[in-house]
This record gives structure tokens, C-alpha cells and sequence, in this order.
């Protein structure tokens, strides 16, 4: 019991939360999210990761480029699946893999895949009415048929767990509407999904609910993740399309110690904020103080726990050869030399559950309680010195990395002032070109000034002109009118005249014809008297 107390109080001496920025990221981006990569139809926007558009045959993706190293962690994800159809598709899915991999048919991942991976699949492919749901599966290579919608009974080796979810909106079109939270835990070889059930207070946009109510969605237990993995998100769509987008993913480490997982916190603290340019990077010696005081008082803390009947805490001296050994790893990479310590020190916790299991089935002796005291207090030990080892492995980056910021500094230092020294000649040039396009505006008015001075002289002129005409039209209009009386009175005493000779005419005409008439009859008489006789 009191061995179990010890081990108890030097793992709480540790945060069991920690926050892990190389592995998180959250809006506002702008353009990149560094430590991550994207693929396909990815669109980095400021307020979200969009994978996929509301557009048919769709697929996108990011990875984080770090593996994680925490043997127990939390992610909390703030995503968003809608689109402006009453039908979605396909999907959008989490990936715990053990390579970052490509694009391919589940859910714009490669199919098959080594790893874990937890799905939200808004089609219904089999038919059953049980979209949108939530569900995982666990895959060593297999192909996943993307049809049987993550079906226990189709795939009873891959699936861990499953539950409906209405996660998916209604939303107008160009928005994925109102997002909702997830919670990923895996802790203990237990893998649990949440999902939060708050109604969002938004209207078309993102959630704003900053205090989530968590639902449990499903749990496996005795779930067993590759040795390193990635953390990747993919989505994709098909004949119809929704909106898969990715505003914040939060990482936080629940290893009682942790160990590469503490260095990227403190590398990216130190990247977020950098020493001034002309400043000297912090040396590493302060560091070492903080770190040395926390080890000294883990073994004091150990020393008091272990009374006067236990053996105390002493330091563990190292052979030459070991010496030899860590300063080789000293040139190897410090994340390989983590991770080759993280898998021994999995191979010796699966060995220990497999004594320990063996002991409860009396195939071997039972270890006495000293003897087992003693193992505990010897693997806590050896925890406080691989803690100082990775201690040491982070001062040395962190002065590396110090230096180098502190050469970066400098380059961008110098190309701001390259910039700005363009910009100047610029400015000059754009002075002077205004100068000149002043003077030639200037002769451009003084010219259009001139020409619309003896525009406005013709005008005056053309007036006058115009005016003469007008005058000399109203004396024209005068002597026509007089010519057409004098030519209508004319007329008129020409018509009488033709008048009255014309009645002569017919006068005449009458007279002669009377006289013909008498002539003839005069004629005819005389003849018939000649006859007669």
C-alpha cells in the first residue's frame, strides 16, 4: 500500500493536463498552419481549415507532421458539416495512423490504412436510415468497404463503437453553418469519443459555447494504437456535397510523466515568444536550476514517503559503458532516442501485466512484498532519470534553438530593411512621376483653357451670324408674301378677261353658225326651184 501511495504522489507531482501546441491549432489562420500539411481540395481560410467545398467529388485533408509521444492524451476538435441540401455527403473523419497517409476513398483517406480512426458519416450507403452517425474502426491493413456505413455486422473485426448524432446543419449556401465539439480520449488503452450535446447559439455561423456538455458516444477498452502515430483530419464528397470544415484542434498530454511531449511545449512556448533581435538567446543554466529543483524535490518527496523502514532513494551510479552509450545517443536525433525509450518502456509495462497475470493464474511464485517494493521504488527512479534525460536533451535543443531563432532574426531583420529601402526608391520614383504628370496636367489645362477661350469666340460669332440670317429670312418671308398677292391679282384679272372673250367667242360662234344655217336653207331653196321648173 504504501509503495502503491508513493508511486501515486510522484505521478501527481507532474500536471496531468498539459497542453501541446505542436500538435493543436485554432482560428485565426492566415494562409498556413505551421507543424501541419494539407492535401487535395484544402483551402486554409482565417476563420477555418476548409476540406472539402459544397462541390461534387471532393477530397481534402491535413496531418500533423509531429507523431505523437504521449502515452495517454485528449484531443478536443471544433468542427463543422452542413451545407444548403437536405441530403449530405459523405463525410469527415479523425485519423490516428501510424504514417501520414494519402488521398483515397475513406473519407479522402487512404483505404487501407494502420491505425485508428473515427468517422461522422452524414450518407446513408446501406440504406438503414442511420445517418448522420458517429463511428470508429480500428484497421492492420485491411480494405474498409466505404458502403456498409461502419456496420458492426459487416465489420466486426474493425468496428470499436457507434452512435447517432443530428452533428450535421441545414446551412445557406457557401457556409457549413453551426459547428459542434468533439472529445477524443485515450487513456489507460481505453478509447473513448465524445460529442457535445449544447444547442449552439449562432445564426448560420460557427458555435460560440465555450462551456461544452459532453455525451459519450462510445468506449473501447484494451485498444492498443500504433507505436508512433499521426493526427490527421480528411473529409470528402461525392454526387452530393456538404461543407467539412475545422476551425480549432486542441492536443493536451494525460501521461503521468511526460517526456518529448514536455519538450514541444517548450519549444513552442519559446517560438511564440522569442527574444528580442539584438538579445542574447536565455542560457541554459537557468533552465537547469528550475528543473534540478523539481527532480531534488520529487526525491526528497519519495525519501519522506518511504519511512524509516524503507530503503532510502539514492542516486543510481552509471557504468562506463552506459556513459559511453548515452553519449552516443547524444548525436542521435532526440526524438528517435524518446521514442526508442518509450517502446522499452512499453515492452517492460506489457511484460509486467503479463507477470502480473501470470502470478493471478499461479504459474509462477508470488514476489515478496519487499522485493516488489523495491522494483516499484527502482521504476520510479528510473523514471526521475529519464526525466532528467529528456530534461537535458531539451536545454541543449533549446539553446540550438535560440541560436538559430536568433539567426533567423537577423535574415528577416535584414530583409525587412532590404524591403524598405526598395520601398523608399519607390516612393521617390512615385514622387517624381507625379511631378511630372503635375507639370504636364498643367500644361494640359493652360492648352484646354486656351482652346475653349476661342471655342467660346466662334460661338459668339456663329450668334451673330445667325442672327443676320434670321433678320434677312423675315425680309425674304415680306417680299415673298408681296410677289404672291401681286401674282394672285394677276391671276385674277386674267381669269376675268379670259372670261369675257370667251363669251365673244361663243357670241361669234353662234352668229356665224346661224348664218350658215340661213345660207344653206337660202341654197337648198333655190336648187329645188331649178328642179321644179
Amino acid at each position: 500500500l504504501l509503495v502503491s501511495l508513493l508511486v501515486c504522489v510522484g505521478s501527481a507531482a507532474v500536471t496531468p493536463r498539459v497542453h501541446i501546441p505542436m500538435h493543436s491549432f485554432k482560428a485565426p489562420l492566415y494562409g498556413a498552419i505551421p507543424g501541419w500539411v494539407s492535401n487535395g481540395n484544402t483551402i486554409i481560410l482565417t476563420d477555418a481549415v476548409r476540406l472539402t467545398g459544397e462541390e461534387q467529388s471532393q477530397r481534402g485533408g491535413v496531418w500533423n507532421l509531429s507523431p505523437i509521444l504521449a502515452d495517454d492524451f485528449e484531443v478536443v476538435l471544433d468542427l463543422a458539416i452542413g451545407g444548403s441540401g437536405r441530403l449530405g455527403a459523405d463525410g469527415l473523419a479523425i485519423w490516428f495512423t501510424e504514417n501520414m497517409l494519402k488521398e483515397g476513398n475513406a473519407f479522402g483517406n487512404e483505404n487501407p490504412w494502420n491505425g485508428v480512426g473515427v468517422f461522422f458519416d452524414t450518407f446513408d450507403n446501406d440504406g438503414k436510415n442511420d445517418n448522420p452517425s458517429i463511428y470508429g474502426l480500428v484497421n492492420d491493413g485491411q480494405v474498409y468497404n466505404t458502403d456498409t456505413d461502419g456496420s458492426r455486422a459487416m465489420n466486426p473485426s474493425m468496428n470499436i463503437g457507434y452512435c447517432r448524432s443530428a452533428f450535421r446543419t441545414r446551412s445557406t449556401a457557401g457556409s457549413a453553418g453551426a459547428g459542434f465539439k468533439v472529445l477524443v480520449r485515450y487513456q489507460n488503452r481505453k478509447f473513448s469519443v465524445y460529442y457535445d450535446t449544447t444547442k449552439p447559439n449562432s445564426r448560420g455561423g460557427r458555435s460560440k459555447i465555450s462551456t461544452p456538455r459532453w455525451k459519450i458516444c462510445f468506449t473501447s477498452n484494451d485498444l492498443e494504437l500504433p507505436e508512433t502515430s499521426f493526427l490527421g483530419l480528411t473529409a470528402e464528397t461525392g454526387g452530393i456535397h456538404d461543407i467539412h470544415e475545422v476551425s480549432s484542434v486542441q492536443f493536451f498530454d494525460l501521461s503521468p510523466i511526460s517526456e518529448y511531449d514536455k519538450l514541444a511545449n517548450e519549444d513552442a512556448e519559446r517560438v511564440e515568444e522569442p527574444p528580442a533581435a539584438e538579445e542574447e538567446p536565455a542560457a541554459p543554466a537557468d533552465r537547469e536550476d528550475e528543473k534540478d529543483a523539481e527532480i531534488r524535490r520529487l526525491r526528497e518527496q519519495l525519501a519522506s514517503q518511504a519511512g524509516a523502514g524503507d530503503p532510502p532513494v539514492k542516486d543510481v551510479e552509471v557504468p562506463a559503458e552506459q556513459e559511453q552509450e548515452q553519449d552516443q545517443a547524444e548525436e542521435v536525433d532526440p526524438m528517435q532516442a524518446i521514442l526508442e525509450k518509450r517502446r522499452k518502456r512499453k515492452e517492460a509495462q506489457v511484460a509486467a501485466a503479463e507477470k502480473r497475470k501470470a502470478e493471478e493464474r499461479g504459474d509462477e511464485e508470488v514476489v515478496p512484498e519487499e522485493e516488489e517494493k523495491l522494483d516499484e521504488l527502482t521504476l520510479l527512479i528510473q523514471r526521475i532519470e529519464d526525466l532528467e534525460e529528456s530534461l537535458t536533451v531539451s536545454l541543449q535543443k533549446n539553446y540550438k534553438g535560440g541560436q538559430n531563432l536568433q539567426k533567423h532574426l537577423k535574415i528577416i531583420r535584414d530583409d525587412i530593411k532590404k524591403d524598405f529601402d526598395e520601398v523608399d526608391r519607390d516612393v521617390l520614383t512615385f514622387k517624381a512621376d507625379v511631378a511630372t504628370m503635375r507639370k504636364e496636367l498643367k500644361s494640359f489645362i493652360t492648352l484646354f483653357t486656351d482652346k475653349l477661350k476661342s471655342m467660346t469666340e466662334s460661338m459668339e460669332t456663329m450668334k451673330r451670324s445667325v442672327g443676320r440670317l434670321n433678320r434677312d429670312n423675315d425680309y425674304q418671308d415680306i417680299n415673298d408674301k408681296r410677289a404672291y398677292g401681286d401674282v394672285k391679282e394677276f391671276i385674277r384679272e386674267t381669269s376675268s378677261t379670259s372670261n369675257t372673250g370667251i363669251f365673244i367667242l361663243i357670241g361669234l360662234c353662234v352668229v356665224l353658225l346661224i348664218a350658215i344655217v340661213f345660207f344653206y336653207r337660202k341654197w337648198s331653196s333655190q336648187q329645188n326651184k331649178q328642179h321644179f321648173f
